[in-house]
């Protein structure tokens, strides 16, 4: 099979990095919820970064599963920030093979489907 993909409308030179850089803005909408006011309607410039890698490796039989709890609750890897001045950028990779994969922030409900409409 032969799939044709469309040209780019627009390309970005230099390219933007996908990992957040040292002066980069990051702006929160109004529509956050009121729990988090420390960040809902509001803009951010990142003063600096640190990369702190986490490897994290299982080796999962088939027709198996594993959940992995990142939060700071007990059995959990403990690595939520605690200070509401620092964001964290997750990457996740994984090795070649097949998956399905749910990812639930926070745990019990799914990262894709926003708290309210408008978040990003």
């Amino acid at each position: 099979m032969l799939e044709l993909k469309p040209q780019p409308l627009a390309t970005v030179s230099p390219p933007v990095p996908k990992t957040l850089q040292e002066g980069f803005f990051v702006r929160f909408t109004d529509q956050w919820p009121l729990t988090l006011p420390h960040v809902k309607g509001k803009t951010f410039q990142v003063e600096k970064t640190n990369q702190v890698p986490y490897d994290l490796s299982y080796i999962i039989p088939a027709n198996d599963y594993r959940d992995v709890d990142l939060s700071n609750a007990a059995g959990g890897e403990n690595i939520y920030p605690e200070n509401t001045k620092t964001l964290y950028q997750i990457l996740l990779g994984f090795k070649p093979g097949n998956y399905l994969v749910h990812f639930y922030i926070p745990a019990g409900e799914y990262a894709n489907r926003l708290e309210q409409a408008g978040m990003v």
